[in-house]
């Protein structure tokens, strides 16, 4: 070697005793196994994927759910998330609180969703098909031939795989419906058992609300008048319409009452949803007749109304419009405490009655009286606030609607309107989707239809149209 030079050393053999065997280099791998590598990642990383989108699928599916606002919508919901979570045919059953059953289906993850009401004992006659899996959850397979006989309005043409899911012990199932093959897919059928729990627990929170609100609303009609009085002068309708979103009973009310030749018709509402405040309502409404019965004018009987709540109430407000109709006259006196005015139809046109004054409630005077004569064919329209306020209108602009509404019936005029058609149509254009329970109620002075020989018929006695 010589002295100073560059030392090299050789890299042993692969077969030498000092490396023993080398494993292959990159190069030295074969093209298919190379192939194979790949493909095997790829199918990792697209399983993988496929694994994120479902349980995205299932998350967005959940919410939706969670958050339909009625029955059949959630119904829709489940059967859309369904479909979307496994891109075949699915089906989503669910009994509503008024015992029909309603099914919706959905063509795969972009098709529309068809719902429709299906016999109310389908769920139990799935149900005897099926396996019970744990407490809450059954499942079964069944043939196409199967399902179309049980459900004929939707048949199948492949086997199905049908969950049925619980809330609680002893009530109505859910079901949810997807292909058969899932059956044989532990993680797929994981993904359907969460999303049938899911829809499962939000049905049970639907039927307990609806079971709450008619319990509110019998409650609350139970202190309305079972009916309007009858006269031959004057036509009369009403509406009540609890709120779409609150199973708390309301303070709404209206009040239509015969005195001797007068009539004196009411509109109120108490602050706040609660049974106190539905007891108030009752109240209010008991001694507001029984101050009339003793013959005091509207403007008196609002401050005897405020002194009782002053002195029992403190807590609560009240608003109130009162009119007092002479029904031979029309001559008609208005007072109002803190409520949307009456809305007049005449002639002349729609305008609210410019009559105010402070809520019951409040300590302070009361003004006087506001005289009005109704015309034969004017009619006159009380609501509560409930029918026009939203999160977004002004509650002007809102009054102004109303008036134009009212005053353009879809056919004739005003006058020839049937006051039962015009709530409706009224309802329609404002009522849907209300925070606020609705009271409406309208009254129309119409032509006498008296035969010269009984000028006395008496006033309890409706003429015939």
């Amino acid at each position: 070697m010589t002295s100073g030079g560059p030392v090299r050393h050789r890299r042993p053999p692969a077969d030498s005793p000092d490396g023993g065997p080398r494993p292959k280099s990159t190069a030295d791998r074969s093209q298919d196994d190379l192939v194979a590598e790949g493909a095997a990642a790829a199918e990792s990383a697209a399983s993988t994927a496929e694994r994120v989108d479902r349980l995205g699928n299932l998350t967005e599916a959940m919410a939706q759910i969670n958050a339909a606002a009625d029955f059949d919508a959630l119904v829709a919901a489940a059967a859309v998330g369904l479909g979307t979570i496994f891109p075949n045919r699915a089906v989503a059953l669910a009994l509503r609180p008024d015992g029909w059953c309603r099914l919706a289906v959905v063509e795969g993850p972009d098709g529309a969703v068809v719902t429709r009401i299906v016999a109310s004992d389908l769920l139990d006659r799935l149900g005897d098909h099926a396996e019970q899996l744990t407490d809450d959850l059954a499942s079964a397979v069944l043939s196409a031939a199967t399902w179309s006989a049980e459900v004929a309005s939707t048949p199948m043409t492949e086997d199905v795989l049908i969950t049925l899911c619980h809330w609680q012990p002893d009530s109505p199932p859910v079901c949810l419906v997807v292909a058969s093959e899932l059956a044989d897919d532990p993680e797929q059928r994981e993904l359907l058992w969460q999303l049938s729990r899911t829809f499962a627990l939000a049905v049970g929170g639907l039927r307990s609300f609806a079971a709450e609100h008619s319990l509110a609303l019998t409650l609350q009609r139970s202190l309305l008048p079972s009916m309007l009085p009858r006269h031959p002068d004057f036509d009369m309708a009403v509406r009540y319409v609890p709120a779409s979103h609150n199973a708390e009973i309301g303070g709404d009310f209206y009040e239509v009452t015969e005195l001797g030749s007068a009539l004196l018709v009411a509109i109120g509402d108490v602050t706040g949803h609660s049974i106190k405040a539905a007891t108030i309502m009752g109240e209010v409404r008991h001694a507001l007749r029984a101050f009339a019965i003793e013959g005091h004018p509207p403007d008196v009987i609002l401050d005897l109304l405020n002194r009782m709540m002053l002195k029992y109430h403190a807590d609560f407000c009240v608003t109130m419009c009162l009119l007092l109709v002479d029904t031979v006259t029309g001559e008609t006196s208005v007072a109002n405490a803190g409520h949307i005015p009456p809305l007049l139809i005449d002639q002349e046109g729609a305008r609210f009655v410019p009559v105010q004054g402070p809520l019951l409630g409040i300590d302070l005077p009361r003004a006087e009286p506001t005289a009005l004569r109704l015309p034969v064919g004017a009619t006159v329209v009380l609501v509560t606030d409930g029918l026009l306020e939203d999160r977004v209108t002004a509650i002007d602009e809102a009054m102004a609607t109303l008036a134009e509404t009212a005053a353009t019936p879809e056919t004739g005029t005003p006058a020839d309107e049937d006051l039962e058609d015009l709530c409706e149509r009224l309802l329609e254009r404002f009522g849907h989707d209300k925070d606020d329970d609705i009271a409406l109620l309208a009254l129309r002075r119409r032509a006498q239809d008296r035969h010269a020989d009984s000028p006395g018929r008496a006033a309890a006695e409706p003429t015939t149209d």
